[in-house]
């Protein structure tokens, strides 16, 4: 008997725990500030919202993409080596190589192998039969994390003027023509040129009319409660609405919890548990929190009842009319 008792009670804990992880979701006032955001075309544009965002629109064009700094060197031969030093900075970290008759492969693992990486990743790109690239990439996008060399590298097929393997920028950055077209904003044909200006590493897009630049593609701070995702150069409206769903959804997972909790009591009040006096103060506690209604409460509401959240007089397991639970978010939200 004991321990069909303990069983009982260990499964009822159990009930209860998961109980307390659905209240969770209904545990504060921003819990129900639960925004969608739709966009207009996903493919220019996506965004999502946290519990301080508001309901609105917002007319976004995007004229540039943030971009990870690229550097590409001169073509060669893959048996060729070079000797020297090259140092590559982002912001005040950097790193440090000296290579001694190293190959383009062999620098391209002291890069990504270094200690002191300030975030650079190097590669190889061949380009021809027995012709090499060495391309260097930043992690981060933006101008803030340009990639900035210094040092000297011998250069076999130039030994009198090193040049860092002439590396150099290859970015490109959309210009946009005369003439209307399909450029953003009717402004022309969208054509692409090598990058001079490094701020153009950072993104571009105006909202509502008002000019933003970013380092990010995912840019956070420019309309509370928002991250902006920039896919593509385009046009796209943003609308945002409070996601009834989401809060229905965390009801109905309060009530199914609820519930399995006093099934169980139920269940185990004539049967295993019968005339548990623990059991009866559960019971008790439960239905008294339900049927008092919060003080401090300013509105149109106090009970569940009048928000379509039902109890079963009999079993005292709940249900929830979903239109009258929308209809009352809709009448008073706060």
């Amino acid at each position: 008997d004991y321990e069909a008792q303990l069983s009982a009670y260990g499964k009822i804990r159990s009930a209860l725990s998961s109980f307390e992880s659905a209240m969770e979701g209904l545990g504060s006032l921003d819990k129900f500030k639960v925004y969608s955001a739709s966009s207009s075309d996903e493919d220019v544009l996506t965004a999502s919202a946290s519990s301080v965002a508001a309901n609105g629109t917002y007319n976004i064009e995007i004229s540039r993409l943030a971009q990870r700094h690229k550097m590409a060197s001169d073509e060669y031969a893959d048996t060729a080596t070079f000797s020297g030093s090259l140092s590559i900075a982002i912001g005040t970290d950097s790193l440090t190589i000296n290579p001694v008759d190293n190959s383009l492969e062999e620098i391209r693992d002291l890069i990504n192998n270094d200690a002191n990486n300030p975030g650079v990743t190097a590669t190889i790109i061949n380009v021809d039969a027995g012709l090499q690239r060495l391309v260097l990439t930043s992690e981060e996008e933006g101008s803030a994390n340009q990639l900035v060399l210094s040092g000297t590298l011998d250069d076999p097929a130039n030994p009198d003027n090193p040049d860092f393997l002439g590396l150099a920028s290859i970015n490109q950055v959309p210009v946009v023509g005369g003439g209307g077209g399909p450029g953003p904003g009717g402004g022309g044909e969208i054509t692409y040129e090598t990058i001079t200006n490094f701020a153009d590493l950072d993104a571009s897009f105006t909202v509502d009319g008002f000019q933003i630049t970013s380092s990010s593609n995912s840019a956070s701070n420019v309309v509370d409660g928002i991250t902006f995702q920039l896919q593509e150069i385009g046009s796209a409206t943003l609308s945002l609405s409070r996601d009834t769903d989401k809060i229905t959804e965390n009801v109905k997972e309060f009530i199914d919890s609820y519930n399995d909790v006093q099934k169980l009591l139920n269940d185990y009040s004539s049967d295993e548990l019968r005339g548990d006096s623990t059991l009866r103060s559960m019971q008790s506690q439960l239905r008294n929190v339900l049927n008092t209604a919060p003080t401090g409460l300013t509105g149109s509401f106090n009970f569940l009842s009048q928000i379509g959240i039902l109890s079963d007089a009999k079993t005292g397991e709940l249900s929830v009319d979903e239109a009258d639970l929308e209809r009352a978010l809709d009448v008073d939200f706060q």
